[in-house]
Parts: C-alpha cells; sequence; structure tokens
C-alpha cells in the first residue's frame, strides 16, 4: 500500500448487532502508512482515528438511530422518565396523569396511583333490605337481600292522602285496597260480608241470596211443662227445650229469620200452648195457642227477626209449654198420628 493511501470502512446497514464492518477497501501491492480512516454510514454512528503513523486507533461516535436498534436519543433522562414514540422516533418524556390517576417517580421507578375512587358500596332501604358485602375496596360482589316481612303484607304507597315512599302494609279498605279480607276454609257459593273491621267469608254452596241457613226437624213428644201466663215475659225456666242453635254471626250487622210451625193438641179444655224463642236468656217472640176442647188439633208457628248485634257466639232455642195439663206436639192427644210426624225449624242468616 502507498504511503498516504486511504482506507474505507463501511458499517453494516443490516443493524447494529452485526459486524460493525462488512467491507474493507485497500490499495494493491505496496507498503506504506495509514495517514485517515473514513466511515460511510446511515447508522447514526462515525469512525475516527488517532495516531495513524504510530499506534493508530479507531474511535466510534455519535448516536445509533432507531432503524438499527439504538433510540436515536442523546438526552439524559431524569427519575421516571419513559422513551415514548413520537412517530419518527422516541422523546424522552413523563407518564401524564388523568382525572382519579396521579403517578409518582422516584431513581428508576415508576408508581401509578388512583386518586379518584377507592370504595364503592351499596345504600337501600333498610325496611326492605339487608345489604352485604359493602364497600368493595378491590373486587367482590354487592348483594341487597329482601328482608322478612309480617303476613298478608303488599309492598304498597299510602292508603290515602298523597304520594309517599312506599312500604310494606296490609291493604285497606280506606284506601280503595281489596282490603282486610280475611278468608278461612272457603267453600262452594260462599261470599264476603263486612263485618265492622274485615271482610269474612260466610255462607256455602245452595244457600241462594243469604248468607247461612240452619234447618231440623222436632220429634213426636208430649210434656206437662208450663208456662205462666201474664204480662211478664217467659224466663227459660218454664216449658221444655225442642230445639237449639248456636252459631258466631260474621258482622254486628247480621240478622237472622227463625221460622217456626208444629201441629199440636191439648188433652183438655181450656189450655193456651206457647212455643217461645230465646236467645241466651232473652225473650225474642213466641206463637200461642188456645184450645178450648181437649183433642183439638191446631198449628203454633212464628216468624221472627232478630238482630243480635254482636259478632260474639249466640244461642236460640225454642222451649214449649202449656198453662195446664198435657200437650202433644207433632201427634193428636194420645194418638201417634202416622207414627208421628215431623215438623221443624229454619234459621236464615242476612
Amino acid at each position: 500500500m502507498a504511503t498516504g493511501a486511504t482506507v474505507t470502512i463501511e458499517a453494516s446497514t443490516a443493524g447494529a448487532s452485526s459486524a460493525w464492518f462488512s467491507r474493507s477497501s485497500f490499495g494493491t501491492g505496496g507498503t506504506g502508512t495509514v495517514t485517515s480512516v473514513s466511515s460511510s454510514s446511515t447508522t447514526g454512528l462515525t469512525l475516527t482515528t488517532t495516531n495513524p503513523t504510530t499506534t493508530p486507533a479507531i474511535a466510534m461516535a455519535g448516536t445509533l438511530n432507531v432503524g438499527f436498534g439504538g433510540t436515536g436519543v442523546t438526552t439524559t433522562p431524569t427519575n421516571g422518565q419513559l422513551l415514548i414514540g413520537n412517530g419518527t422516533n422516541y422523546t424522552v418524556a413523563t407518564l401524564g396523569s388523568g382525572t382519579g390517576i396521579s403517578t409518582t417517580t422516584g431513581a428508576g421507578t415508576l408508581t401509578i396511583n388512583n386518586t379518584g375512587v377507592t370504595s364503592v358500596g351499596l345504600a337501600l332501604p333498610v325496611s326492605v333490605f339487608t345489604v352485604s358485602g359493602s364497600p368493595v375496596t378491590t373486587t367482590g360482589t354487592l348483594t341487597g337481600t329482601f328482608n322478612t316481612q309480617a303476613n298478608n303484607t303488599v309492598f304498597a304507597g299510602p292508603a290515602t292522602g298523597g304520594p309517599l315512599t312506599p312500604t310494606f302494609r296490609t291493604l285497606s279498605l280506606a284506601g280503595n285496597d281489596i282490603a282486610d279480607v280475611l278468608i278461612t276454609s272457603a267453600t262452594n257459593g260462599q261470599t264476603l260480608m263486612w263485618n265492622g273491621a274485615d271482610w269474612v267469608n260466610v255462607g256455602g254452596f245452595g244457600s241462594g241470596g243469604t248468607l247461612r241457613t240452619w234447618s231440623g226437624n222436632i220429634a213426636s213428644q208430649s210434656g206437662t211443662t208450663t208456662f205462666t201466663i201474664g204480662t211478664t215475659p217467659p224466663t227459660t225456666a218454664g216449658g221444655t227445650e225442642i230445639m237449639t242453635l248456636t252459631l258466631t254471626p260474621p258482622s254486628t250487622s247480621s240478622k237472622y229469620v227463625i221460622e217456626f210451625s208444629v201441629p199440636a193438641s191439648a188433652s183438655t179444655n181450656n189450655n193456651i200452648h206457647s212455643a217461645i224463642l230465646f236467645r241466651g236468656t232473652t225473650y225474642l217472640g213466641a206463637g200461642v195457642q188456645t184450645f178450648t176442647s181437649g183433642g183439638n188439633s191446631a198449628t203454633i208457628s212464628f216468624i221472627i227477626t232478630d238482630a243480635p248485634a254482636t259478632t260474639s257466639s249466640i244461642t236460640y232455642s225454642i222451649r214449649y209449654g202449656t198453662s195446664a195439663n198435657t200437650w202433644y206436639i207433632n201427634r193428636r192427644q194420645a194418638e201417634n198420628t202416622y207414627g208421628g210426624l215431623n215438623s221443624g225449624w229454619v234459621v236464615t242468616e242476612f
């Protein structure tokens, strides 16, 4: 190589990880001294030589471009800065914050913090729901379960007045609810009746337009029990009980019609026969017949309406007696006509 020859070294364009020098060009033949070294490359790096004639050294300088695995950046980053692409190269920048997000930087560290929502809770009306799992601060499930409520209550607004927050309550007649209905052991044909406090089921199949009916027969019989005839109402101490019925009115406005009819005869003349109706010990009315001669027959009957004005249990009874001597019912004196007649009574509730 001649003195003053030039050596050209090209850096590889395949990337910085390849050998830095892909081709050397030297002159041919001869001897001499290298006086300069130059480089031709798009890597962003340059080569320089020192002491080419004594103790030569080649130095590489510059910034390795992005396309060759470098960063293309010469800026020294501060704490927490990152390389962020800008569409062509990299930019050294700090990660920004946003709503509810902050960052904390340190030497070689970057911490992202939540400064917004840190917990989520569930609030529901305590009269209706029980809440569990609240609040959630990391992961979890918010749960609302219904509380138990009293029987026969509904979730509704107020029965009267203006709009208010709904609650669990009973239905109210005053609020035009289908309200205060107490149905027990309902049967076919029953109807609802207001008893002053609640609607209750009364009546039954075959009772027609009435609420309830009761009936019974009175057997052929005789006796000598008496009632004292006068202006003073009779008592349950006189006569013989020939019918009894215990019932409970569904309403204080319930009424009862008691119908009674029985054929009777007397043993002697001028006897006064009485069939007396009582509610408990209260005298309600009577059917009376005077027999002018013994052996005669007549029908004793009555239709009496009673309004007991109570919802407590009551007992109706019919007692039969004469002013004197022997009385016969459902038969003619000593004769057991047709084997004894069966007449009877009917009680109808309205």
